[in-house]
C-alpha cells in the first residue's frame, strides 16, 4: 500500500476514534443538550465503522491504534449481542397478551390494520394517534373486543383508544406534565383473578415549539432533526416515574415514547420496570420509521425502536415481537406477558 493512501487511512481512523471516545463521553456527562440527546438516540451506529476501520488498522501496521479500537470493538459488540441473546423462558400459566401501535391519523389503509388486530389474538390493545374514524371505537372488533375505551373529544392525531376482551373496572385520563398535549389512559382489567393497571401513554412530538433554525427550501427532516428537544419527554418521564412507583398494582406501560432504547431517558425507565421486548424478543425490534409505501417516508429507513410494553413486578414477559406494517410510520409491537396470580 502507498505511504500516502496508508497516511490518510490512518488519520481516518484516529479521527473517527477521537470522534466516537468524544460523543460517548459526551452521551455519559451531557446527555442533556439536545445535540448529545438526539445523537443519542441512534449510539449503536458509532460502532459500525469498526466492522472495517480495525481490520484496515491491523492490515496497515497502525498497531496503536488497532489498539485503542479494541475496546469499542468489545463495547460494540457487547451493545449489539444483548440484542440476540437468546431467551428461555417458561410457558405462561397465566398468559397475557398485549399490543401496542401507533396507528397515525391518516393511516390509508385501516381496513388492513383492523384485519391485523383481529388476526393477532391479543387480550388487549393500546392505540395511539387514531384516526377520526376510530375516535369512538371501531365498532368491526366489538365482537372481540367489547370493552372499549375511547377519546372521541380530542384534536384529531391525539386520541387513544384501549381495546378490551376483558371488561374495564376503571378508567382515569391525566396529562404528564403541564406541558402535555395529549391525554394518556389509565384502566384496570381484571385478568385471572388479578387487577392490572394499564398505561396507555404517546410522549412528546421529537421536536420542540421553536425551532433552532429553519432551512429552506423547506425540508421535513431536516428541520425536524434542527427542532429536536428532550425538555418535555424528560420531564414526562420524571412524571411518569412518580404515577407508576405509586401504582398500588402490577401495572403494563406501553406506547409511544419518541426516544430510542439507546437514549439516556430509555435507561431511567429501564431501571424501574422491565422492556418486554428486551427481556423477550431477538433483534433489533425496530418500530420506525415503518415504510408507509410513500416515497418521501422510504428516504428515512426504519433505524430505531420507540414503541415498547413495559411490565412491573408480577408480570414477567414470556414473548416479544415486531408486527408488520400497516400503514403507519410505526410498527404495531406485541407481547405475551405471564401474569403472578395474587394470593
Amino acid at each position: 500500500m502507498k505511504i500516502g493512501l496508508r497516511r490518510i487511512l490512518h488519520a481516518a481512523g484516529w479521527t473517527y476514534l477521537a470522534a466516537t471516545y468524544g460523543f460517548l463521553g459526551l452521551r455519559a456527562l451531557f446527555s442533556e443538550q439536545w445535540i448529545i440527546g438526539l445523537l443519542s438516540n441512534f449510539t449503536l451506529f458509532s460502532f459500525a465503522p469498526l466492522i472495517v476501520a480495525l481490520p484496515i488498522a491491523a492490515m496497515t501496521g497502525a498497531r496503536r491504534l488497532a489498539i485503542w479500537m479494541l475496546p469499542l470493538s468489545v463495547g460494540g459488540l457487547f451493545w449489539v449481542g444483548r440484542y440476540f441473546i437468546p431467551k428461555a423462558s417458561p410457558p405462561p400459566s397465566h398468559p397475557l397478551s398485549i399490543v401496542t401501535f401507533n396507528v397515525w391519523a391518516n393511516n390509508p389503509t385501516l381496513d388492513r390494520a383492523e384485519a391485523w388486530l383481529r388476526d393477532s389474538g391479543a387480550d388487549v390493545i393500546l392505540l395511539q394517534e387514531v384516526p377520526a374514524a376510530w375516535q369512538r371505537g371501531i365498532d368491526g372488533l366489538k365482537d372481540i373486543y367489547p370493552h372499549q375505551a375511547a377519546q372521541p373529544r380530542l384534536p384529531l392525531g391525539t386520541a387513544k383508544l384501549v381495546l378490551s376482551r376483558h371488561p374495564i373496572l376503571s378508567l382515569t385520563q391525566f396529562q404528564l406534565t403541564a406541558d402535555d398535549i395529549f391525554l394518556q389512559q389509565r384502566a384496570v382489567i381484571e385478568v385471572h383473578g388479578t387487577a392490572i393497571a394499564l398505561y396507555n401513554v404517546h410522549l412528546y412530538p421529537l421536536k420542540g415549539d421553536y425551532p433552532r433554525l429553519i432551512v429552506r427550501p423547506y425540508n421535513l427532516l431536516i428541520n425536524t432533526l434542527l427542532a429536536y428537544d428532550e425538555t418535555i419527554r424528560r420531564a414526562q418521564v420524571d412524571d411518569l416515574l412518580r404515577r407508576t412507583a405509586a401504582e398500588p398494582l402490577p401495572y403494563i406501560v406501553a406506547g409511544d415514547f419518541n426516544f430510542s432504547d439507546q437514549n439516556r431517558l430509555y435507561d431511567r425507565l429501564a431501571a424501574s420496570m422491565r422492556d418486554a421486548f428486551m427481556d423477550a424478543g431477538m433483534g433489533f425490534g425496530w418500530t420506525w420509521r415503518a415504510d408507509m409505501g410513500e416515497p418521501t417516508h422510504r428516504l428515512i429507513p426504519t433505524l430505531a425502536r420507540i414503541d415498547y410494553v413495559w411490565c412491573g413486578a408480577g408480570l414477567r414477559a414470556v414473548t416479544a415481537e415486531v408486527g408488520t406494517g400497516i400503514g403507519s410510520d410505526h410498527y404495531p409491537v406485541q407481547v405475551v406477558l405471564d401474569v403472578r396470580k395474587e394470593g
